[in-house]
Order: structure tokens, then sequence, then C-alpha cells
């Protein structure tokens, strides 16, 4: 299940996407969120495994862009502080309405139908 916020993608469900590092190992991410902003696309994920130089609770901002070749995605990681901000901020928010709800509709997230729907 998904949440969509604006320009945010909150996933609810374990979507898992391999990424490679520098030495060409596998190192599988849970995808958290899509942000849009400023017209570029990232994604927010949590390594699977620890990581080392990535505390457990951490998560990760990668820049991704779509192969016209192949149409695989490709990774780039942000590492540019006032973009990660930027990103990290429209995440937050986006995540603070999604929890906020508690209603229990789909629209916070939840499987349940909405008790104000009820009414």
């Amino acid at each position: 299940m998904k949440n969509e916020n604006n320009n945010v993608e909150i996933f609810t469900e374990d979507s898992v996407i391999t990424l490679y590092d520098d030495e060409n190992n596998p190192i599988d991410f849970f995808e958290i969120a899509s942000i849009e902003f400023e017209g570029k696309f990232y994604e927010l994920m949590q390594p699977v495994d620890e990581v080392e130089g990535i505390e457990e609770d951490e998560a990760v901002i990668f820049e991704y862009t779509v192969d016209e070749a192949n149409g695989d995605k490709m990774f780039k990681p942000v590492l540019d502080e006032a973009l990660l901000e930027s990103v990290f901020s429209l995440y937050l928010t986006a995540s603070a309405d999604f929890e906020s709800c508690g209603c229990g509709c789909d629209e916070c997230g939840s499987a349940h139908e909405c008790a104000a729907e009820e009414e």
C-alpha cells in the first residue's frame, strides 16, 4: 500500500531495491518514499541489513533518473546538505500528514474503512 501526498509517495509495504556499491557488491534497501522536488525525483531508502557508515535508524536519499536506453532506474546518492534537508523536510511533512489522520481510512494508509465516511 502507498500513500501519496502532493509530491511524496510513502510506501507502507516492504519494497526492496538492490543497489551495488563501488566494488559491485549488492546492497538491499527498503524503499520508504519517493519524492519529487524541483523537477527531479528522489528515493528515501533504508538498508535492509547493517551497512558500514549508515546507522540502524538512518535513511539515505538518492536522486534517480530512468535510463532511456533500457528503462532502468539509475540511483545517485545526494550529498548536498541543503538538498538533503529540503527533500527530507517534504518527507517529514507528508509522513506527519500520513500518520495524523487516525481515522483508519485509506487516505492515511490504513486498510480499514474510514469511520468518518460511515457517519
